[in-house]
């Protein structure tokens, strides 16, 4: 369970981690996406995944929304995501 994440001075987002283990970006009240590098069965990933804010629980919490993508996969994607905004 992800804490919400604390506003910048500025009160323009949110602030990332220090140690750089995840970013955060398209941030809204209701949620944002996490850019992070994890590991699932020994491979190791990025993740891109969705956030919304629990009312309740006072914390945003993970959605199904979201995709994990291998490292060694990843220069593949991120080639075709530069093509597609040339």
């Amino acid at each position: 369970m992800a804490r919400r994440p604390k506003k910048e001075e500025s009160g323009s987002g949110y602030e990332d981690p220090p140690d750089g283990t995840y970013f955060d970006v398209m941030k809204k009240d209701s949620g944002f996406l996490r850019i992070s590098r994890g590991e699932f069965e020994g491979v190791d990933l990025i993740d891109l995944r969705y956030f919304y804010c629990d009312k309740k629980k006072e914390c945003f919490l993970p959605t199904r929304k979201g995709v994990s993508i291998p490292i060694e996969k990843w220069s593949v994607v991120a080639k075709r995501v530069n093509r597609l905004l040339e």
